[in-house]
């Protein structure tokens, strides 16, 4: 698997970004669930069942990556961790191929600088959807 095996905490919006690296390490699994271990101080990524308490579904389009709502997940980060601000962060995953997880040690996070999707499409210069004729006209 050559993608990289990513997840993002955007702590103030309450939302995991999981990275097709990972999936894909999974199997491109049609469900997966996020545990965390407070003693280890970590998540473990890896498929699951339909009926699975906190099942995530991931969608069958090709995607860059998985957004998910996370409101108790960050909670829980954020009681075992201590962090208090919004920043986002970054965790470089580690596949276990015998539990056919991806693990992610929350000490090894790092501040994240969240950009759109390399697929994101933009206005042209010039034309950012707004009508009539010059801005400082």
């Amino acid at each position: 698997m050559n993608e990289a095996l990513m997840l993002t905490l955007c702590m103030e919006e309450n939302t995991l970004l999981i990275s097709n690296g990972v999936l894909g390490q999974l199997g491109s699994p049609p469900m997966i669930q996020i545990r965390i271990s407070e003693s280890d101080r970590s998540l473990l990524v890896q498929p699951c069942e339909y009926g699975t308490r906190g099942a995530i579904v991931v969608p069958d389009r090709q995607m860059y990556q998985l957004e998910t709502p996370a409101d108790t997940l960050v909670r829980h980060i954020r009681r075992i961790t201590g962090w208090m601000d919004n920043n986002p962060r970054v965790l470089c995953g580690v596949h276990i191929p015998q539990l056919n997880a991806v693990y992610f040690g929350l000490d090894t996070a790092q501040f994240a600088v969240l950009q759109p999707p390399p697929s994101a499409a933009f206005p042209a210069q010039g034309d950012a959807g707004y009508e009539g004729g010059a801005v400082n006209g």
